[in-house]
């Protein structure tokens, strides 16, 4: 434990050092607004709750009537952008925020990252997200080396007017969670439209076993009009045929170029799968595997701007983390899923 407190504390100076290098390349008149240090903080709500401001300057109090709103909670006041209605987020705390909103959405990229934040913070700057992005410890061990595959477009107007299916190999890391019990496949299906994502841990590659698991997902989402995948075709009609007795379901397979959308959501899952293993120090990726899909499933798409879980179910999900002024819901704490 105090390794790991010890390293975060190494990270965490690094950062502020190389944020610290980026604000004084700032030209000087726009430097002291591009983040919202605690002191000036502390002299935005002054300002604002002080009838008597003549210790500040008519443009900041100017800037500070039309830029900020106060909230007060009884115990503190809480700082908010005047447009957004968004908490302000503080420099001292940037990095906690930058690091768990990066860990939430599966060590995604700066724009996925970006959305999250939007939801419920202001003042937070692009160039030093995507700046602590860059350091993150994780990413720069699991950096991609294969190239996406080229794939033919496929138009989809509906949830679940088509599902794509495939099964990743994890026969070179199994997960043995007890004598009797291996696992050494993951299934994934992803939906075409919405881009949302389910998946379930096989111990064999086996059309029973993975027909028990589409089953359990179409009884609770409903089955869609094209299965597709890329497997052997015997075991794709086997597996068919085994669903028709419930679903008017119909299997399509197909070549691994008009895949392309769950081979990319493939890598993207092991991807995420491993960065979330090397943040907790465990092996069992079977235990990792819902809370992977869950921040994957939360975080925006490039195609909608929305997140897969928003086109569900039309709302954002719930949880019980809040944010740090006590006001809405953007990151979770330290994860207990493995």
């Amino acid at each position: 434990m105090n390794s790991v407190s010890t390293s975060d504390d190494i990270c965490r100076k690094q950062y502020y050092k190389e944020v610290d290098e980026y604000i004084k390349s700032i030209i000087s008149k726009f430097r002291e607004k591009t983040v919202i240090t605690q002191v000036m903080h502390d002299r935005i709500i002054e300002c604002l709750t002080n009838n008597n401001s003549s210790s500040y300057n008519a443009r900041f109090i100017s800037w500070c009537r039309t830029t900020f709103v106060i909230q007060n909670t009884g115990a503190k006041f809480l700082l908010y952008d005047s447009k957004t209605k968004k908490a302000v987020l503080i420099y001292e705390s940037m990095y906690n925020v930058y690091k768990h909103t990066h860990i939430e959405t599966a060590h995604a990229e700066r724009d996925k990252c970006l959305d999250s934040l939007s939801l419920n913070y202001s003042w937070y700057n692009r160039k030093l997200l995507q700046l602590f992005i860059k350091n993150c410890s994780a990413c720069q061990k699991r950096k991609p080396i294969v190239k996406p595959m080229l794939s033919k477009p496929i138009i989809a107007l509906e949830f679940m007017a088509r599902v794509q299916m495939d099964l990743i190999d994890m026969r070179t890391r199994p997960d043995a969670m007890s004598d009797r019990k291996v696992y050494r496949w993951i299934l994934q299906l992803k939906d075409h439209f919405t881009k949302f994502c389910w998946a379930k841990p096989l111990e064999h590659k086996e059309s029973r076993e993975v027909y028990n698991c589409i089953r359990e997902i179409f009884f609770m989402f409903g089955a869609p009009a094209i299965l597709q995948s890329d497997n052997e075709r015997e075991f794709v009609n086997e597996l068919i045929n085994s669903l028709q007795v419930d679903f008017p379901v119909h299997g399509r397979p197909r070549h691994p170029q008009s895949q392309g959308l769950i081979e990319r959501t493939n890598a993207i899952l092991t991807d995420a799968l491993g960065k979330l293993m090397e943040d907790n120090s465990s092996n069992h990726w079977s235990l990792g595997l819902p809370c992977v899909i869950f921040r994957i499933n939360i975080r925006s798409t490039h195609t909608t701007r929305k997140t897969p879980y928003q086109l569900v179910f039309g709302q954002n999900p719930r949880t019980n983390m809040s944010d740090e002024h006590g006001h809405g819901t953007v990151v979770f704490r330290k994860s207990k899923c493995l």
